[in-house]
C-alpha cells in the first residue's frame, strides 16, 4: 500500500527553513502525482453511490468481466437502465431464457413476426397425398374383385394412416344390399394392398334368412382406414379392392364415390 513517508530535517528547538518545509511538499508531490494510491487506501464500503456523480463510472472505467452476478444486487437491473436494443442474442447465454423467466401475459401475438411466425424452415414436412375415384364402384354377384383407387408413393414414409374419405360433400358409404326373395348372406371387403399383396382387409355386411323385404346396410366410408407401421417407398403403390364375397343372385355391393388418403405420421 502506498504511504506517505517525509523525512525530518531539522531538529527540536531549531527554526524551519525553506528547504524543511519543500521536503514535506515534495513528499505529498510525490505521493500523489507519481507513487500514487491505490485499492488499499480506501476502506471497503467507503466508496457508495452518494461519492459518485451521474455517468462517472463507464464501459471504459470497467474491465471486462468485472461484473459478475455476484456484484449485482436482485432486482438491481431494471428496464430502465437497459438501453433500446442492447440486449441481443450475443448477449444471452444458450438456454439463459427458461419458460419460468417469462410470465404468461408477455408472450403476445405482437412479439412475433407476421410473415415468418409458422415459416416452411419450422414445421416438419409430411407426406400428404390423395388420388380420387369419381365414381361408385359396385359389384354384384358373380363379379369378379375391384379396384376402388390406387396411390403411387414418391417419397419414403416410415408410417402413415391410409384411409378413404368422401370425394365430395355428399354422403359417402360403403353399401351391402340383397333384394326380398333371395336368402342368403351379402358380405364386401376392402382390402388394403402394397404393390398387389393385401396388409389390411375391412369387411362389412349381413347375413340373414329374411327373404320378404329387401335388405340393406350402409357404413361412413371414413371408417375405412389403416394404420401402416411398415415403411413405403417411392414407387411403391397402394390400393383399395373391392370383393363380394358371398351372397345369392341379386346380392350387391358398392363403395361410392371416394379419395384415398395417404398421411405420414
Amino acid at each position: 500500500m502506498p504511504f506517505l513517508d517525509i523525512d525530518r530535517t531539522y531538529a527540536d528547538g531549531e527554526p524551519l527553513l525553506e528547504s524543511d518545509l519543500d521536503n514535506i511538499k515534495n513528499a505529498l508531490t510525490t505521493l500523489n502525482n507519481t507513487t500514487k494510491y491505490d485499492g488499499d487506501n480506501i476502506q471497503d464500503g467507503a466508496i457508495g453511490t452518494t461519492h459518485l456523480a451521474s455517468t462517472s463510472v463507464t464501459a471504459t472505467e470497467l474491465a471486462a468481466s468485472s461484473i459478475t452476478t455476484s456484484k449485482i444486487m436482485d432486482l438491481g437491473i431494471t428496464t430502465a437502465k437497459i438501453a433500446d436494443g442492447e440486449v441481443k442474442t450475443a448477449s444471452i447465454a444458450t438456454s439463459a431464457i427458461t419458460t419460468a423467466k417469462i410470465a404468461d401475459a408477455n408472450v403476445t401475438s405482437a412479439k412475433f413476426s407476421t410473415a415468418a411466425r409458422l415459416g416452411t424452415d419450422k414445421i416438419s414436412t409430411r407426406y400428404f397425398s390423395t388420388e380420387t375415384n369419381a365414381s361408385a364402384t359396385t359389384i354384384t354377384y358373380g363379379g369378379a374383385e375391384t379396384t376402388i383407387v390406387s396411390h403411387t408413393v414418391t417419397a419414403t414414409i416410415a408410417s402413415c394412416i391410409i384411409m378413404l374419405q368422401p370425394h365430395a360433400s355428399s354422403t359417402s358409404y360403403l353399401k351391402a344390399y340383397m333384394p326380398s326373395g333371395i336368402a342368403g348372406l351379402t358380405i364386401g371387403k376392402i382390402a388394403f394392398k402394397k404393390n398387389g399383396s393385401t396388409f389390411a382387409e375391412h369387411s362389412f355386411g349381413f347375413g340373414d334368412n329374411h327373404t320378404a323385404n329387401n335388405r340393406e346396410i350402409r357404413i361412413p366410408i371414413s371408417s375405412v382406414r389403416v394404420v401402416n407401421t411398415s415403411e413405403l417407398v417411392n414407387t411403391d403403390v397402394i390400393s383399395v379392392t373391392l370383393q363380394l364375397l358371398g351372397g345369392g343372385t341379386g346380392a350387391e355391393i358398392e363403395v361410392s364415390p371416394c379419395r384415398l388418403c395417404i398421411i405420414e405420421l
